[in-house]
Parts: C-alpha cells; sequence; structure tokens
C-alpha cells in the first residue's frame, strides 16, 4: 500500500492528472456488497480508498445498498423503491 501513496505512485498519477494541483474532488460512490464473499470483498476495497482519498486529494461518500440474494429471500423484492433513484 505504502508504494501508492509515494510521488512515484498515486500521488503522482493524480498530480499529474490535476494539473500538479490536489484540489478535493469528492465522488459518490454506491456500494452493494451482496452475498457470499462479496461483503468482505467490498470492505477490503473501501479501506483502499479510504487510504488512498486523503493523500489524493479525493473524498468518496458512499451510500449502501442493501441488494442481494438473501435481501430477496427476506423480502420478495429485488430491487426497492428506496434503490430506484
Amino acid at each position: 500500500m505504502q508504494e501508492l501513496l509515494t510521488d512515484g505512485g498515486l500521488m503522482a498519477f493524480c498530480k499529474k492528472a490535476s494539473g500538479g494541483e490536489t484540489s478535493m474532488s469528492t465522488y459518490n460512490i454506491a456500494v452493494i456488497p451482496g452475498d457470499g464473499t462479496g461483503p468482505e470483498v467490498v470492505a477490503e476495497g473501501i479501506k483502499v480508498l479510504n487510504a488512498v482519498a486523503g493523500p489524493a486529494g479525493l473524498k468518496f461518500d458512499y451510500t449502501y445498498y442493501d441488494l442481494g440474494g438473501e435481501r430477496y429471500k427476506r423480502t420478495g423484492e429485488t430491487l426497492p423503491e428506496s434503490v430506484d433513484r
């Protein structure tokens, strides 16, 4: 992970992409962990995003959605109205 945060890694990429400036950019991210190994994999991905966010001048706003087979078994809904925005 540390390699990504050095001048030769993600920081250099972000500086180059932004023309050398590091201003805070905010991104809205829908998080859908799902079932099976999904929740564990998604949790690790969120850790990575959070680790690089500050040094890269990024901010992530996460919206979590309870979707997947287990939810369908509980509720009988595949896509609830609360998600259909």
